[in-house]
């Protein structure tokens, strides 16, 4: 099989091949578009629900660390985070406004700016980071304020292996429908270059006995087929002339 680059840019072979090439190529990128929107929105979705449901539980259990004032046992509340890879961060204010207790994983620093957000619940998305507001509360009572920060790092690592993936399938894909194409358009193709190489052939030697194959019942047959009854006519016409 001759390589893409080898075929000359104006024939039938290369044009098919051309499409083929441009229209797999079209369908993976928008088969890659999709699947890391969706994989984004998704991830974002579920990373957003799970910080959430952990901001509720921390929040829930520093209740008697706030109402007591005890942030020794706030700390090690917030300890229990460790047991999440994504979350990097958490800070405890008080219902004054003070920093009470707080957590880092390996060194991060802490969430600093989301102490100056509104006291509600809130959640806010950044480039590499999500950032989740929970108010601690007893009853009617505001204790305090829990900000947690999460790593976006894994999200985008997943839409990397998503992404890889369909590349390395788009390539096989590409690969593939090359192969295919190439062999069916030899069907479409190669009669129509037999057919001009014949046209060219009766053109040089004036021979007008020639056929061209009628091999296919589709419509390169049927021109295959009107080609000949043209050579007839051409041959009664020329054996007219010379009897007369």
């Amino acid at each position: 099989m001759m390589p893409l680059h080898h075929y000359p840019k104006d024939t039938i072979r290369a044009r098919l091949l051309t499409m083929s090439f441009l229209s797999t190529a079209m369908v993976v990128i928008l088969l890659l578009g999709t699947i890391l929107t969706g994989g984004y929105v998704l991830g974002r979705s579920g990373l957003l629900n799970d910080l959430r449901v952990q901001s509720d539980m921390i929040a829930s259990q520093s209740t008697a660390a706030l109402m007591f004032n005890d942030a020794v046992a706030a700390g090690e509340t917030l300890a229990a985070l460790r047991a999440l890879p994504t979350v990097q961060s958490a800070v405890l204010i008080d219902a004054g406004g003070n920093h009470f207790a707080s957590y880092r994983r390996n060194g991060q620093t802490a969430t600093k700016g989301l102490d100056q957000q509104a006291a509600g619940d809130d959640h806010r998305f950044s480039a590499m980071h999500l950032d989740v507001v929970r108010s601690v509360v007893q009853g009617t009572q505001r204790l305090g304020t829990l900000h947690l920060r999460a790593d976006l790092k894994p999200l985008y690592m997943n839409l990397l292996g998503y992404a890889l993936a369909v590349l390395t399938l788009g390539l096989l894909a590409l690969l593939f429908g090359f192969l295919v194409i190439d062999r069916l358009q030899r069907s479409i193709s190669e009669p129509i270059v037999e057919l001009a190489t014949i046209t060219r052939a009766i053109a040089e030697a004036r021979d007008y006995s020639v056929r061209a194959p009628e091999t296919a019942s589709d419509e390169i047959g049927a021109l295959a087929r009107s080609f000949n009854e043209m050579l007839v006519q051409i041959e009664h016409v020329r054996a007219s002339w010379h009897m007369s």
